[in-house]
């Protein structure tokens, strides 16, 4: 492990045509200690495995390839390999401002407790606006994730805790990632900036998410809840919690597609 570097964890499942820009915002950085790992997750379509090829010669970028098997695998692959002592996961169709990795490095430098590093966000793409969580607490993230998947955290933690759970296929792998860290007392910090951009599609994992059947929805809250029980409410209050929840993104997830086609 190299001490002050930052390995960029980029899984690419068939979306070429965006992935150049989320590299760019990577080379742009004022923190020039990192690395861009990118995993290929099993991609079928041509113009991404073309795409793929052209960025790992023209960037001397680190390319993976493995059979389609989501996410969560994707980036515990990829981190396998990073000589990090940070990990930064970024998916192919999102952006980080040129700060954001000087900024990250900087808080943990100045705060040794602190594991988990992230920042203020906005939306673009589709829709172009600000994007407002609530503010992190430990009690808020029992209720549901407040911090997006982008963000910033020691690779010591992800040994020594683990990783992603490859079994949450459908989404809020991130979300119990940070429970993983969060219970067991790693700090977290917040730039209040806005450093980094998610991207809005016509199509997205958070989308089709909400589209899932009931059983999808609620056994993937039973999966995060069996992990981590010994730290979330009674499971009949966190299931029923974490449905409302979910059906307050449908509603807002559909406002957003109605304003897009109005």
């Amino acid at each position: 492990m190299t001490a002050g570097l930052v390995s960029v964890i980029m899984p690419c499942y068939n979306d070429g045509l965006h992935i150049e820009e989320a590299i760019n915002s990577v080379l742009e950085q004022t923190y020039s200690q990192h690395e861009i790992i990118i995993v290929n997750d099993g991609s079928t379509c041509e113009a991404t495995l073309q795409k793929l090829l052209e960025v790992e010669e023209r960037y001397n970028i680190q390319l993976i390839h493995q059979l389609n098997a989501g996410p969560s695998a994707a980036r515990n692959k990829g981190i396998t390999r990073a000589r990090g002592e940070f990990i930064l996961p970024l998916d192919a169709d999102d952006v980080i401002l040129p700060a954001y990795m000087e900024k990250a490095i900087e808080v943990f430098s100045r705060d040794k407790k602190t594991g988990i590093v992230y920042c203020k966000a906005s939306l673009f793409g589709l829709v172009e606006e600000l994007w407002e969580l609530p503010e992190y607490s430990a009690q808020e993230m029992i209720w549901g994730n407040v911090i997006f998947n982008s963000a910033f955290f020691k690779k010591s933690l992800w040994t020594e805790f683990g990783g992603y759970d490859e079994e949450l296929i459908h989404g809020n792998e991130d979300y119990d990632l940070w429970l993983r860290f969060i219970k067991n007392n790693v700090g977290v910090s917040q730039i209040p900036e806005r450093l980094f951009k998610y991207r809005i599609k016509p199509s997205s994992r958070t989308s089709k998410l909400l589209t899932l059947s009931n059983d999808a929805l609620i056994g993937t809250s039973e999966k995060i809840y069996e992990n981590h029980k010994d730290f979330l409410l009674s499971d009949i209050e966190y299931l029923v919690r974490r449905r409302l929840s979910l059906e307050i993104e449908a509603v807002a997830c559909s406002r957003s597609e109605a304003s897009l086609t109005s």
